[in-house]
């Protein structure tokens, strides 16, 4: 379970460890927030972790190439934030996802 930004780091490295996207960069912003950027198009997906009460969620925004307005947001719980699940998101909406 992810609890900690240290653990959805985790989470993304070991991601892009098992199935490496040389395309793919990862930036950790001040807020640490964990923005995976596809360099060829500049799609940006931006992972964030919420925590209420006892339930943790990881929230996920895509922005479109140089766009300050994220296109869509989304969450899960924290539970269901897998390797597998970070490597759906990047290449279905980073990579081989046609422009919305």
């Amino acid at each position: 379970m992810i609890e900690t930004y240290e653990d959805l780091y985790a989470v993304v490295n070991q991601a892009l460890a098992e199935k490496p996207m040389d395309d793919i960069r990862i930036d950790i912003t001040d807020n640490q927030a964990c923005h995976l950027i596809h360099t060829p198009s500049g799609r940006k997906m931006v992972l964030m972790l919420a925590r209420l009460e006892d339930e943790y969620r990881v929230g996920f925004a895509y922005f479109e190439a140089g766009q300050k307005q994220a296109f869509w947001i989304d969450d899960v719980l924290s539970q269901g934030v897998s390797p597998s699940f970070i490597t759906q998101l990047i290449e279905s909406h980073l990579i081989t996802a046609s422009n919305y």
